[in-house]
């Protein structure tokens, strides 16, 4: 894309504009990517759930996206739930030829990481009128409730192990 923020001072200028301090930021090897911890987990364990998260999952990036344009640069559509984000400590692979780390740029690692309830980032969207404008679909405020998710991370090492043994390109992006 042209338009991306070409330095990290141009996403620096992204994040004032945006108000709400981003928990994490990671640099995913082609870019940095902001990401905002919830204070609670979010559960997604039905439809409706999954609704709700789609919907507040595509006014935080209209909101993202909204504070972009306001400086003359374009974000990635990073809106859709089934979208992985780029696990720090890993291999980016977009570019065989060209492997690069994914790190954490902030905090350090030694800090917690800031956390927000939904609430507060709810409170930090952008105005309904605009998202309707940046959305192609109604941005569905009213679905919006809190929810929780959980993720069974005892089931995680096993899981690894498995993918690592059954492809090359997942190993790869853990070996170093």
């Amino acid at each position: 894309k042209p338009d991306l923020p070409p330095d990290e001072a141009a996403v620096s200028g992204i994040l004032d504009e945006v108000r709400l301090e981003a928990s994490v930021l990671v640099k995913s090897g082609h870019g940095i990517q902001a990401w905002w911890l919830f204070d609670e987990p979010f559960t997604i364990d039905n439809d409706t759930h999954r609704a709700q998260a789609q919907a507040l999952s595509k006014q935080w990036w209209a909101t993202v996206a909204y504070c972009a344009r306001k400086l003359g640069f374009a974000v990635d559509a990073t809106h859709d739930i089934s979208r992985i984000m780029r696990l720090p400590g890993t291999l980016n692979l977009k570019d065989p030829a060209n492997l690069r780390d994914v790190m954490i740029m902030e905090p350090e690692l030694d800090a917690m990481p800031l956390r927000h309830s939904v609430e507060t980032v709810r409170d930090f969207i952008i105005s309904e009128d605009l998202l309707d404008r940046l959305l192609p679909e109604p941005a569905a405020a009213s679905l919006l409730a809190v929810a929780h998710v959980h993720v069974d991370t005892s089931a995680q090492p096993s899981f690894l192990a498995v993918m690592c043994e059954n492809d090359d390109r997942f190993r790869l992006t853990f070996e170093r």
